[in-house]
């Protein structure tokens, strides 16, 4: 199908991530692949430049969702991919992905994501209603097939977003979108755009027959203040924007399936 691609990923000290999942990856000619390093302190920019991206390299941490925009800015390539450096792209992918992206042209889409022992990560999302958002963190199987979604290999499924991992579309989709929205540092920009692509008639989609494997490491976990207060900044932001997610509609839902 030969049609154009351009690759972006923004990276924060991803040296090591970068080494483990993009060094044997093999991008076809029409793939441009655009690194927007955010002011690492580790050898990012150098690993990437090594393994063949176009780096742009800024003197500040300006956030994902702004490093996305400054790269998207630079590509004349007629389909858009935004991958995070810990995912491994699968380069024979991209005529399917163009494909699908061709007869809807109104859509996000993303290969399924999986772990690396094979296991479907949930990167199609569903209403993202604080409860469900919660709950996913302590008891994930509450929230299975109601905010949680995997997509096997028959399968292309509708979402109501995608995690900001593997997001896909036609580079007049995410023109119309105006982009990311740079007020979110981290978190729920990927949220965001999907909402506001719903509201223009742009759909989400999970393609169950790509599998592309995603390293997952989430900065809020564990004991990561950083990481937390992050998180709940960008939330504070999302909720005052979209306060319907605040409550669940029907709450007595959870006791059923």
């Amino acid at each position: 199908m030969n049609k154009s691609w351009t690759i972006i990923t923004v990276t924060y000290n991803s040296e090591a991530v970068l080494s483990k999942y993009w060094a044997n990856v093999r991008l076809p000619p029409n793939v441009q692949w655009i690194v927007v390093d955010n002011a690492s302190e580790d050898d990012s920019v150098r690993v990437a430049r090594q393994i063949g991206a176009k780096v742009i390299e800024l003197e500040e941490n300006v956030g994902f969702a702004a490093a996305n925009n400054i790269a998207l800015a630079e590509s004349n390539a007629e389909f858009i991919v935004f991958v995070n450096p810990d995912v491994r792209v699968v380069g024979k992918d991209f005529d399917k992905i163009s494909e699908v992206l061709s007869e809807n042209p109104l859509s996000l889409v993303s290969p399924q994501l999986v772990s690396l022992d094979g296991t479907l990560q949930p990167n199609g999302r569903m209403g993202p209603y604080l409860i469900y958002k919660v709950l996913n963190r302590i008891f994930p199987k509450l929230v299975t097939g109601r905010y949680t979604n995997v997509f096997e290999s028959h399968e292309t499924g509708a979402v109501t977003w995608l995690t900001g991992a593997v997001v896909a579309g036609k580079r007049d989709v995410f023109h119309r979108l105006q982009g990311w929205d740079d007020h979110f540092f981290v978190y729920y920009e990927d949220t965001d755009l999907a909402l506001r692509a719903a509201h223009l008639g742009i759909k989400s989609m999970v393609i169950g027959q790509l599998n592309w494997v995603h390293g997952w490491a989430r900065e809020a976990s564990g004991l990561n203040f950083r990481g937390w207060m992050l998180e709940y900044s960008s939330a504070l932001k999302f909720y005052r924007r979209y306060p319907k997610y605040l409550f669940l509609p029907n709450p007595w839902s959870l006791g059923s399936k």
